[in-house]
C-alpha cells in the first residue's frame, strides 16, 4: 500500500522504488537479493515503448556507488561494449539521477538522493 501511495504521487517520474519480492522471482532477475527496483519513466518515448512491450526487466545505466550516467555520450564512454539505443541524441534530461528508495522493515530508506524529494 505504501508503494502504491508513492507511485500515485511520483510516477511517471524519477523515482525508483526497491520493493521486496515473494518466492524465487527476484532470483531470476537480481541474484542474491529478495528485492527488485521498479520505475515508470517520465519520458513519453520510453512510456510509449513500454506500452508496446510491457514491463522491461533491465538494469539502469548507473553503477552502484558511481556517478550516474545522464546522456548517450556518457553511456557510450562508460559502457563501450553496449550499443546505444536510438534515437540519438537522447532527449534532454534533468541532469539529475532518479531518487532511489527501498522499502525495508515497514519504512522507506533513501538509497540515493536524486531529482525527486519525498515529502
Amino acid at each position: 500500500e505504501d508503494g502504491l501511495k508513492l507511485a500515485k504521487i511520483y510516477w511517471p517520474g524519477a523515482l525508483t522504488m526497491v520493493l521486496p519480492t515473494v518466492g524465487n522471482f527476484s532470483g531470476y532477475l537480481n541474484c542474491n537479493s529478495n528485492s527488485l527496483g521498479f520505475r515508470v519513466p517520465a519520458l513519453k518515448l520510453a512510456r510509449d515503448l513500454l506500452m508496446k512491450t510491457g514491463p522491461l526487466a533491465t538494469t539502469s545505466a548507473n553503477i552502484s556507488g558511481e556517478e550516474p550516467v545522464k546522456d548517450a555520450m556518457e553511456a557510450a564512454i562508460k559502457f563501450p561494449e553496449i550499443p546505444i539505443l536510438a534515437p540519438v541524441p537522447w532527449p534532454n534530461s534533468s541532469g539529475l539521477a532518479s531518487t532511489v528508495v527501498e522499502w525495508n522493515k515497514g519504512e522507506w530508506n533513501l538509497l540515493r538522493a536524486g531529482s525527486v524529494v519525498l515529502n
